[in-house]
């Protein structure tokens, strides 16, 4: 099973691990892009409310937050592959299907289905908590190399 299917055991990862989860990573990133445009988009975004904005306050914060994650995971997802062209692999575009965890059971990332927006916060938590872990479990295997 490689690291892209779950987060593993406690032994150090290899170099090839490491970018095969970065690899993973890129993936995640992408699909939690689309998660965060879509929920933005459903809360009403920045639209007046006669042309289907947001209904509430609370909708319009939604719409904001989404946003940024949405914004930040671009940036991000640029990182990942600028350094996963550094180490000479192309970058991803795929989108992954699902995430774990050691302590997250598998979350499809499949389009939200209407359903899912009634309660989307833990859900969104959860999958932060997969994606740190992930990440977490990386930090002993890059090391940063700072120059004089």
């Amino acid at each position: 099973m490689s690291t892209a299917e779950t987060s593993g055991a406690s032994a150090p990862l290899t170099r090839d691990q490491v970018l095969d989860e970065l690899d993973f990573l890129t993936t995640v990133c992408h699909a939690v892009i689309v998660e965060a445009l879509t929920i933005q988009g459903a809360a009403g975004r920045s639209r007046p409310a006669d042309e289907f904005g947001p209904v509430n306050d609370q909708a319009e914060r939604l719409a904001e937050v989404a946003g940024g994650i949405a914004q930040s995971e671009m940036f991000r997802l640029r990182r990942l592959n600028d350094a996963l062209l550094a180490a000479g692999r192309p970058g991803e575009t795929g989108r992954a299907t699902s995430i774990s965890s050691d302590s997250v059971r598998e979350i499809s990332l499949a389009p939200l289905s209407p359903d899912q927006f009634i309660d989307i916060v833990p859900r969104e938590m959860a999958i932060g908590r997969a994606v740190g872990e992930r990440y977490a479990r990386l930090v002993p295997a890059v090391r940063v190399r700072v120059r004089h």
